[in-house]
């Protein structure tokens, strides 16, 4: 969970003003992002004639779901995680490894990768959001035998294809 002041992270005059702290299980990241949750989105209190809260179906319901399907799927031994990112307009379950495979249906370069996902582009960046996707072969180089090609591109494999039907 990181909270951006701003629109974007390349509008944000500072990177974050809040990101979640480690915990030592799931159980512990889910309660801390609840409540974090709670303060930033509307969760209208209704009671019904008996005096019961009504069933919520507010925003926070479907974030709260959004998480739950977001930490049933944390794998510990990747490099590619999940984060749910909170701009100033919108709440974003920001799971990059599907917006970076969904981008990359048509070939696209690296530059454009990373204005997809709101980064800026580096090599450090490269190496953990890029090269491992075509390291797991999720992502393949348009130009193989020239990765360093100017004219390189990045496109989804059949592999990449099965897991973005995974993760939808």
């Amino acid at each position: 969970l990181v909270e951006i002041p701003g629109r974007s992270v390349r509008e944000a005059r500072t990177r974050y003003t809040y990101r979640i702290p480690e915990q030592e299980n799931l159980w512990e990241y889910f309660q801390i992002m609840i409540r974090r949750l709670r303060l930033i989105v509307d969760t209208p209190f209704m009671m019904n004639d008996e005096g019961f809260n009504v069933e919520d179906r507010s925003q926070f319901k479907i974030l709260r779901e959004a998480l739950v399907n977001m930490l049933s799927h944390f794998d510990p031994f990747s490099t590619i995680h999940s984060c749910i990112h909170i701009y100033t307009d919108r709440v974003i379950n920001n799971n990059e490894i599907y917006y970076i495979l969904n981008f990359c249906r048509e070939p696209k370069t690296r530059r454009e990768i990373f204005e997809c996902i709101g980064l800026v582009y580096h090599s450090d960046a490269f190496k953990a959001h890029i090269k491992p996707l075509i390291n797991f072969g999720y992502l393949a180089l348009t130009i193989p035998d020239k990765p360093n090609s100017r004219l390189q591109k990045n496109k989804l494999t059949e592999k990449g294809k099965g897991l973005l039907v995974s993760l939808k």
